[in-house]
């Protein structure tokens, strides 16, 4: 939303942005078929622009701002809501020992700090950047319950 916001200030604020929206709507409700394509042009050339707005903005652009904002991408703290929606409570704190073609069966426990549910089905894995060459183990999915 900060982001939007951002770009209707660039075009001239949020009431310039209303006219547009107003002379577009009318152009193609009762417009001459010349005025429809002047009015799909600029909208056009208005949705360029933003692509390039969009392209260059940041989510730490999308800081609190004084009223209550919360960044789209996580919390007040900068954690992203991926962070959040797997996070570790407790986990084992000594070196795990285990010989080829035994288990090691250890309990962790996960947080989900974030309003949404995990949905039906989902599991914990390895991080998709794990490194086999660091920590050779096979590849394990556990169903959250």
């Amino acid at each position: 939303m900060n982001m939007v916001k951002g770009f209707m200030n660039k075009m001239g604020g949020e009431d310039s942005c209303k006219n547009m929206k107003n002379e577009f709507m009318s152009a193609m409700q009762s417009g001459s078929e010349d005025e429809r394509k002047q009015a799909w042009s600029k909208f056009g050339d208005t949705m360029a622009k933003f692509s390039e707005h969009a392209k260059d903005w940041k989510p730490e652009m999308n800081a609190n701002d004084g009223q209550g904002f919360k960044p789209w991408c996580g919390n007040a703290g900068g954690e992203n809501w991926n962070t959040l929606r797997a996070k570790i409570v407790s986990k084992p704190e000594h070196v795990l020992e285990a010989y080829p073609g035994t288990s090691l069966i250890e309990e962790i426990e996960v947080l989900n700090d974030t309003y949404w549910p995990w949905k039906a089905g989902c599991t914990l894995t390895l991080s998709d950047e794990q490194s086999f060459d660091v920590c050779p183990i096979e590849p394990f999915s556990i169903p959250v319950e």
